[in-house]
């Protein structure tokens, strides 16, 4: 039967109450923070929708006129209704109090009154009723889906919702009516449709800008520990709020500028009539740096100066307060240094509690996050990925398409042999700016420059003579000799200036054009100054690389249109200065922590590698001879930044294979340095655990990761000899052959190509050292002998290395036999019979203490309990299956199991009143008669 005609069939309250309970079952994904199918809140919505009980409010409903009705649909479909309904949800989770209904209630009487649904004399009854069913619909959806809310999340949140709460019904109360509000609204949204509704091609060639149907390719944005790539639209259905992160050139700011278009446009699904509040942080560096103002007062600045909008008094606040608008901040790491970044970053997370349901989306690059990072709890991170093959060859159809002079023969022509003759440089293709640039490149002169610095430089010679002259326009004959040595030279300034500043007024960044650059071009000063001034002019036109970035109220200010333009040139300039490896590296090693000079750093290695003999290769060298010196334990932080820096490198440039060997030996070293007790543990969630084992692999990692055909297979023989060398020195005690066995057996790379994928076959060729074996034993299948040597805490330590994380042994026997669908597992039988050998060594030791169960892998496992794939087990197998779960529910403490044997089990040991009923059922299990008492003492204690 269709939907239509299963409305047909319902009577009004129950089509009203139905769609009470779809708007519940769309929120499942927020709160508990997951991913959840359209398809599967529909089944959730119609199971819940049968099993509702609201009595009161049907037979209100019921008495209702059609107008009434219909303003009523309206309204439970709005934002604010679904705002007010994941705070119900919210609420229910944590615990209800009193003070959160009374909030709630306001909240719907004073909605319920300004959207004008009810007569003033019916809006208590009406705000009664939709309490009613608010509560009716999230005890239904919760009954119809258990396990699917976060708990920990609803308690961690709950004072903040009632706040908010308070808030906004003292703010509803205290507005007279929204009519100047909705006005307010309307000029945004409409605003924000005529600013954002083009893609502006990031290249003067066109200088136009086209519908994002024209050109825009929907990136992939990947969460973390997941695998999946989704499209922004997926990451919105489950999280308030979040951050984007990204390489320079990744696509980011165009992802929040098309973003605040959608919204705009009511273009996204489950957030149609949402008002887009962007804050580009470039817009306001200079003022969040000086000034102490809040994020409401930046959103109502930035409503002035992008949308020429003043907001009304509160308008913001009411916004966010009722779930209509969504915050858009672009490029926090436009901020520079990090103590700015830290301070803003505290202003948003301050934020972020005022108004704990507002949705947030912020983007900054990946290079220097970890200096300033928002809280994870409240930001999850994704991040945006490179083009795909996909992704580049649509892009680059579309790009090929829009010169309308072409025939369509002729653009598809184009599209091909690009995509062909491009082939060899897709690793740097795959950044979407790169790739533009590529395009107008390969537009102009049919040639695919092989690194980053080769394309820039290319860029900047098409943007400085070669396009220009090809319009019939020249260069005046003054601004030859001089445009790119001032270019490269105002990077420097600007990439170095004191103040982290974006852009220089006019006044000063002529002052050093004609003191710093011009002077010693002419004789007369005043003919210096002039020229500056004239060049600033020839450089306003020219809106790709330097360009008038906007003004204050006093003159116009200069800046590099994208960072990583001044970023290219900085780096240029840099390595003129003195082509040196030596001197290179000795301004570069300061800064080799990161932060604003990555991408400096890389680039200025790739102009020294091509201008310099053997330039890159004898930095590579001086990098690999200072790691050695900062070795000490002392300084083992700084001799990893030192050693990732060189493997990233090796992307960029190909250096001796020596250097290669060496660097690769000295990756190993640190990894292998570290013991492997540090690489297991029950509990590897902790922030400082993870960040001392990421910090040993990081150098490591980045070889494993290397792309470049030209080092790969090197990279990953002279890994595979390291390797193979370090295992078979060293005791099981040390990392090495946990090393040795990950790389072997799991995947290490990203992409066909990668050294960590030549890595695998290098390796399997060769035979083991012992200590490889015994690694395997210990994590795959570990004997009762090894038990009972390392005690039961070997069976729930997890492994961690590089960025693989390898479930305990317990968890994958566990999840392999004790859950609702392990008896169809093909190997059930045989990981049973495992349970049964290992009952005696179980039962005689010692549960072990700690944090066994912690880790986020076990929620499912818990979650899914079985208590008949229990029940199909032998006595012994049965009973070391419950030995195995007792440390894991003792430090879970009371959950959700959806199994009601098991539930009673697990939750026995933390509420009296269940442990008569858990005995009963250990009793019916039949158990050995030592496992049985030791259970019984388990949840007795």
């Amino acid at each position: 039967m269709s939907d239509e005609a299963e409305r047909e069939d319902e009577s009004v309250p129950e089509a009203v109450l139905s769609t009470v309970v779809r708007v519940a079952a769309s929120l499942l994904p927020i709160v508990g923070r997951k991913v959840v199918s359209k398809a599967r809140q529909g089944q959730i919505a119609t199971t819940a929708a049968s099993v509702l009980v609201a009595a009161g409010a049907e037979r209100f409903i019921d008495q209702l006129k059609p107008p009434q009705i219909r303003r009523l649909e309206q309204f439970i479909n709005s934002p604010q209704f679904e705002h007010l309904m994941l705070q119900t949800m919210l609420c229910a989770l944590a615990g209800y109090k009193e003070e959160d209904n009374l909030a709630i209630r306001e909240q719907l009487v004073a909605s319920l009154r300004h959207n004008a649904v009810f007569e003033e004399g019916d809006l208590v009854q009406a705000a009664d009723v939709l309490l009613e069913s608010l509560h009716s619909a999230v005890h239904a959806v919760r009954s119809s889906a258990p396990g699917m809310f976060d708990q920990g999340y609803a308690v961690a949140i709950a004072s903040q919702i009632a706040t908010a709460g308070a808030r906004n019904s003292e703010l509803l109360n205290r507005i007279k009516t929204l009519s100047e509000f909705n006005r307010f609204f309307n000029k945004v949204r409409a605003q924000a449709r005529a600013i954002y509704c083009k893609l502006r091609l990031p290249n003067v060639v066109q200088a136009r800008a086209v519908s994002y149907s024209e050109l825009y390719v929907s990136p992939t944005l990947r969460e973390q520990q997941s695998n999946a790539g989704r499209g922004i639209n997926s990451v919105l259905a489950h999280q308030l709020r979040f951050v984007v992160l990204g390489d320079p050139g990744a696509g980011k700011s165009t992802l929040a500028a098309k973003f605040v278009y959608d919204l705009a446009d009511g273009k996204v699904p489950g957030m149609e009539g949402q008002v887009p509040l962007p804050l580009v942080v470039r817009d306001h560096t200079t003022a969040l740096r000086a000034e102490h103002e809040t994020l409401v007062h930046y959103l109502e600045a930035s409503c002035r100066r992008a949308y020429s909008i003043v907001p009304p008094p509160e308008a913001i606040e009411y916004l966010l307060l009722n779930g209509l608008a969504t915050v858009i901040i672009d490029g926090v790491d436009e901020l520079g240094d990090s103590r700015f970044r830290v301070a803003f970053g505290r202003m948003v997370e301050a934020f972020a509690h005022l108004f704990p349901l507002a949705r947030i989306l912020v983007t900054s690059r990946a290079v220097g996050y970890d200096e300033a990072p928002l809280d994870d709890q409240l930001f999850p991170v994704v991040r945006i990925q490179p083009f795909s093959e996909r992704q580049v060859n649509a892009y680059a159809r579309h790009w090929f398409r829009l010169d309308e002079s072409l025939s369509r023969e002729r653009q598809d022509a184009l599209w091909e042999s690009f995509m062909r003759d491009s082939g060899e440089a897709e690793d740097i293709r795959s950044n979407p700016l790169v790739l533009s640039l590529l395009c107008v490149l390969y537009s102009s002169e049919r040639f695919i420059p092989r690194n980053r610095p080769a394309v820039y430089e290319k860029c900047a010679e098409l943007l400085f003579d070669t396009w220009d002259r090809s319009r019939g326009i020249d260069i005046a004959y003054q601004f030859r000799p001089y445009v790119k040595p001032a270019v490269q030279q105002m990077a420097w300034r600007l990439f170095t200036d004191n103040q982290e500043r974006q852009a220089l007024p006019r006044s000063e960044m002529a002052a050093f054009l004609a003191n710093s650059v011009l002077a010693k071009r002419f004789d007369d000063q005043d003919e210096a100054v002039q020229a500056a001034e004239d060049f600033l002019h020839f450089c306003a036109g020219r809106a790709w690389v330097l360009t008038d970035t906007g003004s204050d109220t006093m003159e116009p200010h200069y800046g590099f249109v994208h960072r990583t333009f001044l970023e290219y040139f900085a780096a240029a300039q840099l390595v003129k200065q003195k082509p040196d490896p030596e001197t290179v590296w000795s301004k570069l090693l300061p800064h080799i922590d990161g932060g604003k000079w990555a991408v400096v750093s890389q680039v200025a290695v790739q102009i020294l590698d091509r201008d310099c003999e053997d330039g890159g290769d004898a930095l590579l060298r001086l990098v690999i001879a200072e790691a050695d010196k900062q070795a000490a334990p002392d300084s083992s932080m700084r001799a990893w930044k030192l050693l990732r820096f060189a493997a990233d490198c090796l992307d960029a440039i190909a250096p001796h294979t020596a250097t290669i060997r060496q660097l690769a030996y000295a990756a190993v070293r640190l990894s292998s340095s570290l013991s492997a007790r540090k690489r297991r543990d029950s509990d590897l969630r902790q922030v400082s655990k993870l960040r001392t084992i990421l910090n040993h692999d990081a150098p490591l990692l980045a070889l494993l990761w290397v792309h470049a055909p030209e080092n790969s297979q090197r990279v990953a023989r002279a890994l595979a000899d390291a390797i193979e060398e370090s295992a078979s020195r060293q005791r099981l005690g040390s990392s090495a052959g946990l090393v040795y066995y990950v790389a072997k057996y799991y995947s290490l790379s990203r992409a066909e190509g990668d050294a960590g994928r030549l890595l695998k076959s290098e390796l399997e060729g060769r035979p083991e050292p012992e200590s490889v074996s015994a690694w395997g034993r210990l994590i795959t299948h570990p004997t009762p002998s090894d038990i009972q040597q390392r005690g039961l805490g070997l069976l729930y330590q997890m492994t961690q290395m590089c960025h693989i994380s390898i479930d305990s042994y317990s968890k994958n026997l566990l999840s392999r036999t004790v859950i609702d669908v392990a008896p169809s597992y093909s190997d059930w039988n045989e990981h049973v019979q495992t349970l049964e050998w290992m009952y005696e060594v179980l039962v005689d030791s010692a549960w072990p203490r700690g944090s066994f169960g912690q880790d986020i892998g076990w929620g499912p496992v818990v979650f899914k309990l079985s208590a008949a794939a229990i029940d199909g087990m032998d006595p012994k197998a049965r009973a070391s299956a419950l030995l195995l779960l007792a440390p894991v529910l003792r430090n879970l403490g009371p959950f959700e199991v959806r199994d009601e044997r098991m539930y009673w089990f697990a939750t026995a040991p933390f509420d009296g009143s269940r442990r008569a009923a858990a005995v009963e059922i250990i009793n019916k299990w039949t158990l050995p008669e030592q496992a049985h008492r030791r259970l019984i003492a388990w949840i007795q204690r």
